[in-house]
């Protein structure tokens, strides 16, 4: 759950080659006062990626700053990026129990 004092919109732009490799995921999240709402659309300053990438951001294990650095994500702009890092990046990413190491 965000923190309650948490306002922000985030726009993704995904590129999936499994659900549909011509046309990415368009997805905007809307985060305030502790909700989040998700809407099918994507805004004009969306963050773009692929969906490994958008994984690994979603699970907190990469930020914005280190995906753009390894031109694993365009777009956005510098207030999207923090939004983005504010909502998902800290989370403790998943780890199965079978996973080795």
């Amino acid at each position: 759950k965000p923190p309650e004092n948490l306002q922000a919109t985030v726009s993704f732009e995904v590129s999936d080659w499994v659900v549909n490799a011509d046309k990415p995921l368009a997805v905007t999240v809307q985060v305030e006062g502790g909700q989040v709402q998700v809407s099918e659309k994507a805004d004009k300053d969306a963050l773009c990626c692929d969906i490994n990438t958008f994984t690994q951001l979603f699970a907190g294990g990469l930020t914005v700053a280190q995906a753009r650095a390894m031109g694993r994500l365009t777009g956005g702009n510098p207030a999207v990026g923090a939004a983005c890092d504010a909502l998902l990046h800290g989370r403790v990413p998943y780890r199965s129990d079978v996973e080795a190491g």
